[in-house]
């Protein structure tokens, strides 16, 4: 069995830090391998470790002080030089300068080494060592003190996710103390990996904070790799009740499933037609974390008849009660922790080891027994009561001993009692308004409200209070059990009264008491959501109507008027359904309910109208979200002043306003779907705007002249600011769909790292002038324009800075001769250019160019060679080497020097030691009959001149995986500059291919004063060594790696001959 990792540790940690790292490590699906005996590494072991992709050393004063260990070094090292093992040092208890100049235990344990070695052989032996800890602690390593203040545990995370980052690996997080979750992970492996070919649903249930989600993550990490595809949908329950929820969780999974970044999904019917069709052709991994209705599991139960075999779904849910009407699924519960596993987690969290500190033991065991076995209460009471001394232990575990059998409420409570009011703060108002918001946004509205926010935030990550996704988009996250333990402490504020408490989150509460005028100025902030209520109406209608199962699709919808009625042509004109979505019981609410609440920061209003004047309107208000305001303009005496964020999504809003006021605050304007929108605000009384979103907004004519500009959508605005190119602090801006862009002059003040995505209707044929490109643009698309050769501007000197260019879907057959004065110009994307014929000459700033299809034989400046193949589907340009992958099982006539072999040596020409020397590399190969589609692929061509010492290894970022009983050509051509090779040097070339290929004929042509591709290439990046280099551009395409070179061509040859292209990133140090 092939590992992820090999971790190598000294016995000083073999119990504590790197058992723990171990099991956080197979936790996150890494198939780990260590010593588990503590002796000399066998000749057997050595070949196992061969096989493993990286390694974590775990420097220690015991590792240092073991031969051991140095040897298990050195070989690592060895590895590492030979075949790019990823290698990540790791410096627990010692400073990576002792390691480098071996001064402190290690300048003690090198004496005593040398004390020891008495022959010649041990002293050389003591050599390698000392060379092997100055070479390791020159890489790029991780140090205990340096991170996370120098918790382990947090250090551990860190470990984690920089292992996956160097193997490309999409990880899961989860908890860095797994305990108890190898038994109960088991049996949920083995019903994985039954390599059945029937399709399963697994329901994994319990009850809350039971440790469900932890062990469907930990399942998922160790076995998503065995699947086509694989999705984790999170928190299901809580996303479905949100504004269009459920189409965001349908874009996930299908984004998961086909790899692709963005899945456009409008409604969710057309997502479940979508998901069908991305899930019946390959085996998929699905799980879907927290449901909560029957409903929603019918609807996963249906989807197995859509299911490729041998596909498999879990589903995590605490409602045992939907399980009873389905025999069709395995179940599996999970219990509570044992006591020993419950002090042993407990102690983790609480002194960062598997036992109590003595003086805390007794109070340990009555810790852990107030939390009834539950890892969730476990986690948060110790990391609440960490640090802590003993009287505040006493008085916290006295506390909950006032408590008839110490509800879990009343010991999740205690960790937010150990906070200061600061963070109390803080954690309430994220309870109620800003679960599931992304944290950049959540910072500037806080930030406004006088909190500290970064150093607050940390603070209940510590105490295990929060959390944030880093699957989907830095969103805040928290444990249902603890939002209901935040929520509790504020209704007993007032238990009878909401309007006397500092926040009302909840719609029924807001109705009645702005319904009732009853708002005192206790509040702080209000949500009041009429589409909430009527949900609630309807669904109890719905209960005793001829149509029970609307009441889950009346529950998902929260949108506006446009959307209900959007949504609503599939129902019958006459259906009683009809009426009772039309249903529109208009609550009239008047502004002066309001007047009292003069402490309000934080107001979200959805679908309500208000009638009144705003002079008497809370002036204090940072955050306003009205989703469906009625208002067609704001008014003037609205108390704008303080406020930072201003959401008014579908609004009836004809202009912002007709004020004058200086709004000096206000950094976030949202007017998306404001359909009425004619014009945008004045951007002279926004000084400190950083994010306008105009989305959608179709009537919108006119700008006026922000960090983010966000047109989409805009289908009717035709002009843009003269000025546009003097904002200095612009962005990012995206004008999808805009079909005409006027001239944007005027001086370029900075650099500005702007995305420019222009995409006109493919119906009409765009025009595109060098006027109507703004020149500070820096990334520039205009993808399927129906851009051709004449419409095409042919001077491209005007976007003096532009760095990525995307040209892909258009009939264009020759690209301007002007595209290689774009200096700084690295990536040029031609996927899908079907009638591209040549290629001009290109920049030297090129680092990487894919998606290329060549169908003529037209003849570029310094690319003839290349082009010249008719059948040629793809060019890829990277560290001056262009690759080309054709149909073919021989070697083209013109390569001189051919071999069935995988390495051949020539010596250059000495005739002529003028002018510059190039290569042809041509390999053909096929499948091996032991193909096994590897997802990791080691091809390399190496050149190396034994005359100059210099030695060169290229591996591509792509590589062409032919289709059974057919073979492929890999061409490439080599113009990295004029140091490869003199005349009357001797060069071998040789090829090296992953085991899934096997290479059928090799050629190698040297030719004469070609014109060099890439003069002026800095090659020391890609320097490993004296002479050495290792030609790699993988870290170019981290954010396009999801880009299938064949992606979407159509071509039959294509299909059948680049059906299987692979990506690989690749860390260099």
């Amino acid at each position: 069995m092939a590992y992820h990792v090999f971790l190598s540790r000294g016995e000083d940690t073999r119990w504590t830090f790197s058992d723990h790292l171990y099991t956080a490590l197979v936790g996150s699906g890494f198939r780990t391998l260590r010593d588990e005996r503590g002796k000399n590494t066998t000749s057997l072991e050595r070949e196992i470790i061969e096989k493993c992709k990286s390694s974590i050393i775990v420097f220690s004063k015991g590792y240092v002080s073991s031969g051991q260990c140095l040897d298990e070094l050195v070989m690592v090292l060895e590895l590492k030089r030979r075949c790019k093992h990823v290698v990540l040092p790791v410096f627990y208890d010692l400073e990576p300068t002792h390691v480098r100049k071996q001064t402190g235990v290690v300048a003690k344990a090198f004496a005593r080494f040398e004390s020891e070695a008495g022959e010649r052989e041990g002293r050389e032996q003591v050599e390698v060592w000392r060379e092997a800890l100055i070479e390791v602690a020159g890489l790029a390593g991780l140090v205990l003190q340096n991170q996370a203040d120098g918790h382990e545990s947090k250090f551990i995370k860190i470990i984690i996710q920089e292992i996956a980052n160097k193997l490309d690996r999409t990880v899961l997080s989860v908890t860095p103390y797994p305990i108890g979750t190898d038994t109960r992970v088991k049996d949920i492996n083995l019903w994985l990996q039954d390599e059945s070919n029937s399709t399963g649903i697994m329901v994994i249930y319990g009850m809350g904070g039971i440790g469900k989600t932890t062990i469907a993550k930990i399942a998922y990490n160790q076995n998503s790799d065995r699947f086509e595809g694989s999705s984790f949908i999170a928190n299901i329950r809580e996303t479905s009740q949100q504004p269009n929820g459920m189409v965001r969780l349908q874009k996930q999974l299908l984004s998961n499933i086909v790899k692709q970044r963005k899945e456009k999904i409008y409604n969710i019917h057309e997502g479940i037609v979508k998901i069908k069709d991305a899930i019946c052709c390959k085996r998929v991994l699905i799980v879907l974390d927290d449901v909560d209705e029957l409903e929603q599991l019918n609807a996963v139960l249906e989807m197995r008849d859509w299911l490729y075999p041998g596909s498999k779904i879990i589903v995590t849910t605490r409602q045992e009660r939907i399980l009873k009407a389905h025999e069709g699924c395995e179940r599996y519960q999970v219990k509570e922790l044992s006591d020993v596993e419950s002090l042993c987690l407990f102690s983790l969290n609480a002194f960062g080891q598997d036992r109590p500190i003595e003086a805390y033991s007794e109070l340990s065991k009555k810790a852990v027994y107030f939390c009834s076995g539950l890892p969730l209460a476990l986690e948060v009471l110790g990391s609440s009561l960490s640090g802590e001394s003993v009287d505040v232990w006493e008085s916290a575990l006295a506390k909950l001993q006032t408590f008839s059998n110490a509800k879990i409420h009343n010991v999740l409570q205690v960790s937010y009692d150990c906070l200061d009011d600061h963070d109390k703060e803080l954690f309430l108002d994220i309870v109620c308004f800003f679960l599931g918001q992304e944290k950049d946004y959540m910072d500037k509205i806080l930030d406004g409200c006088g909190f500290h926010v970064t150093i607050g935030i940390r603070n209940l990550v510590r105490k295990c209070l929060v959390s944030i996704s880093e699957i989907d988009n830095n969103t805040l996250m928290m444990h249902q059990l603890l939002r209901d333990m935040g929520r509790e402490i504020i209704r007993q504020e007032s238990p009878k009264e909401p309007g006397r408490r500092s926040r009302v989150w909840h719609h029924k509460d807001a109705f009645n008491v702005v319904k009732e005028k009853t708002g005192t100025e206790a509040i702080e902030g209000l949500i009041l959501d009429l589409e909430a209520r009527k949900d609630d109406i309807r669904a109890m209608n719905a209960k005793d109507s001829e149509h029970p199962h609307l009441e889950v699709l009346l529950r998902k919808r929260k949108s506006s008027k446009r959307h209900h009625q959007s949504i609503l042509s599939w129902l019958p004109e006459n259906s009683a359904s009809r009426e009772l979505f039309m249903e529109q019981d208009e609550q009239g609410f008047k502004t002066d309910a309001f007047s009292q609440m003069q402490r309000l920061r934080i107001l979200q209003l959805y679908d309500v109208h208000l009638s009144g004047g705003y002079d008497k309107f809370p002036f204090k208000l940072r955050w306003l979200c009205w989703r469906g305001c009625p208002l067609t303009f704001i008014p003037n005496e609205f108390p704008l002043d303080h406020m930072v964020v201003l959401d008014l999504p579908y609004s009836n809003l004809v202009q912002f306003w007709k004020g004058t006021k200086l709004l000096k605050l206000l950094k976030i304007l949202n007017l998306s779907r404001s359909y009425d929108l004619t014009s945008s605000p004045n951007f002279s009384k926004l000084p400190n705007l950083e994010r306008l979103i105009l989305k959608d907004c179709i009537n919108l004519v006119e700008i006026k002249s922000l960090e983010k500009l966000i047109l989409s959508g805009c289908s009717k605005l035709d002009e843009l600011p003269p000025d546009l190119g003097k904002m200095e602090t612009l962005k990012e801006f995206q004008v999808d769909g805009v079909n005409l862009l006027s001239s944007t002059t005027g001086e370029v003040k900075s650099w500005h790292e702007v995305v420019y995505s222009w995409v006109s209707k493919p119906s009409k044929r765009a025009e595109v002038s060098s006027a109507s490109l703004p020149s500070f643009v820096v990334w520039l698309s205009l993808a399927h324009c129906n851009i051709t050769d004449d419409t095409f501007p042919k001077d491209l000197s005007s976007m003096p800075l532009l760095q990525g260019l995307r040209l892909s879907r258009n009939p264009i057959r020759n690209l301007p001769s002007s595209i290689k004065d774009l200096g700084f110009l690295m990536e040029l994307d031609l996927e899908r250019c079907t009638r591209l014929q040549a290629l001009p000459e290109l920049p030297m700033s090129l680092k990487a160019m894919t998606n290329i299809r060549v169908q003529g034989t037209g003849k570029g400046n310094k690319s003839s060679k290349l082009v010249e193949f008719t059948d040629a589907e793809h060019v890829l340009y990277e560290c001056g080497i262009y690759s080309i992958f054709l149909i073919g099982s021989a070697v083209p006539a013109w390569f001189k020097n051919k071999s069935i072999g995988c390495s051949m040596s020539l010596n250059v020409p000495s005739l002529a030691k003028q002018g510059t020397w190039g290569l042809k590399v041509c390999i053909c190969y096929g499948l091996s009959p032991n193909y096994k589609k590897s997802k990791w692929r080691h091809e390399c061509i190496v050149v190396n001149n034994k005359t100059r010492g210099l030695k060169w290894t290229y591996r591509s970022a792509f590589i062409g995986a032919a289709a059974e009983g057919q073979d492929l050509m890999w061409l490439s051509d080599w113009r990295i500059g004029d140091q490869i090779m003199e005349g009357g040097d001797e060069v071998t070339v040789s090829v090296h291919m992953d085991d899934d290929f096997q290479v059928k004929e090799f050629g190698v042509r040297v030719e004469h004063n070609i014109e060099q591709e890439a003069d002026g290439i800095d090659l020391s990046a890609y320097q490993m060594g004296s002479g050495e280099y290792f030609l790699c551009n993988h870290e170019e395409y981290a954010r396009s790696k999801h880009y299938s070179m064949m992606a979407g061509l159509g071509s039959d040859l294509v299909e059948k001959c680049l059906c299987g292209f692979q990506y690989e990133k690749h860390t260099m140090h």
